[in-house]
């Protein structure tokens, strides 16, 4: 048995990560969050990703995503037929001990509702619940947005990635610095499109999309300057990206809300989006 440490996963890897994910999504019957595209797209720089070989099969997968500079997400998977022989107890060990290598102060676990085992081992290492996200799927077809037109522009620029990471900071009060790296991450990346909302001249909102699945279109990190919000603009933006891509082909278009944002809940609701599970974060200082 081996764990494998890496910077980039080849090709053949990744194959293997999506196989397995296949086999325990169909198994278990979760979405099990997995930012595929972004491990297809890794920088190379540093450690991000851990496989775990046994007789050659992959048999277990953990992923770190580092959105900031002080916390890093970790998802991951065990073979249902090898699990409870401690397979991820030891990815998680050389998880952490790359985060705390890297200084980061805490691990945030991602745990799907209803996951017993998953929340057990969060709560077993010390982690405890933080916050809920909603994942939301386009099921009707909602009713069109009056008025709230808004000009979308593809962002491309430097100039473009720091306008958002200051719509992100305003907005949602993240760090605007580690924003602007994310975002400038997003322009470099072939499976994703991000847009800024402009209106008579002024940019107000952003959204980025990823279509790293080949029916699918994921919306993230959707933010419209606070005086602008309840105008409209934010609805028209997703309803018009949603036709667009529908047209383009994609069939599933999906994405996630905090439990809390009742607003925006009721704006996706109001396009078509229903329900369709629920993730824990479990938070662990390091």
């Amino acid at each position: 048995m081996t764990i494998e440490a890496r910077t980039q996963v080849s090709p053949t890897e990744l194959e293997e990560i999506t196989a397995l994910a296949s086999l325990v999504r169909q198994q278990d019957k979760v979405a099990l969050k997995l930012v595929l595209d972004l491990v297809k797209n890794r920088s190379g720089d540093v450690v991000n990703d851990f496989l775990f070989y046994q007789d050659g099969q992959l048999i277990g997968y953990l992923g770190m995503y580092g959105f900031n500079k002080k916390e890093i997400e970790i998802s991951g998977m065990v073979h249902p037929a090898h699990r409870r022989q401690g397979v991820f107890t030891r990815l998680y060990e050389a998880a952490k001990d790359e985060c705390a290598a890297r200084g980061y102060q805490n691990m945030l676990f991602i745990v799907e509702e209803d996951a017993l085992p998953a929340e057990a081992f969060a709560r077993k290492i010390g982690a405890a619940y933080a916050f809920s996200e909603y994942g939301m799927d386009l099921k009707g077809a909602g009713s069109a947005p009056q008025g709230g037109d808004v000009e979308l522009v593809r962002a491309q620029t430097k100039e473009d990635a720091a306008v958002i990471a200051h719509l992100m900071a305003v907005g949602f009060g993240l760090s605007e610095a580690d924003m602007r790296d994310n975002i400038a991450n997003d322009l470099n990346n072939p499976n994703r499109q991000v847009y800024l909302g402009v209106v008579e001249g002024r940019q107000i909102a952003a959204i980025s999309i990823s279509l790293s699945e080949a029916d699918t279109a994921f919306y993230y990190g959707f933010v419209v300057e606070p005086e602008q919000r309840g105008k409209g603009y934010g609805r028209y933006i997703l309803w018009t990206l949603v036709n667009r891509l529908q047209a383009a082909g994609r069939s599933r278009h999906a994405l996630e809300v905090a439990t809390e944002n009742r607003k925006a809940l009721g704006l996706y609701q109001s396009i078509g989006f229903e329900l369709t599970t629920a993730f824990g974060y479990y938070r662990l200082p390091l």
